[in-house]
């Protein structure tokens, strides 16, 4: 079974903060792979028995950077479901000028373990 199913998860947000920045009051990029990271973990929490404790990052791109006090939207997207893994892609947003601009997105991808039985919607 394959999903090409692009309806978020759910949205998290995250509040940028003053041990999360450098001098220059940018978000450490640590910081941000860490926070997309846990909301790819916390977003298939549902099915975390089934799958195997490493993930892999697949694509990472930052395309602006986020600073102190910005507040970020992060939307995980199922980019890719069968039997074998899930794909997930985390945008992360930022309000600016009253709209959202994406500044983030990457690919994290999940293998399920051998012999895990799901029920997965066709």
């Amino acid at each position: 079974m394959y999903t090409n199913n692009f309806t978020p998860i759910r949205e998290y947000s995250y509040t940028v903060t003053k041990k999360d920045v450098n001098k220059n009051k940018v978000l450490l990029p640590n910081v941000l792979y860490n926070t997309m990271e846990s909301t790819a973990i916390n977003s298939l929490a549902s099915i975390k028995d089934a799958l195997h404790v490493d993930q892999h990052l697949f694509k990472l791109h930052i395309l602006k950077n986020a600073y102190l006090k910005d507040s970020l939207k992060l939307t995980p997207k199922i980019q890719k479901l069968n039997r074998e893994e899930v794909l997930l892609h985390i945008y992360v947003y930022k309000e600016i000028k009253n709209e959202l601009e994406i500044i983030c997105e990457a690919t994290f991808g999940f293998k399920f373990k051998e012999n895990v039985s799901l029920n997965i919607a066709s």
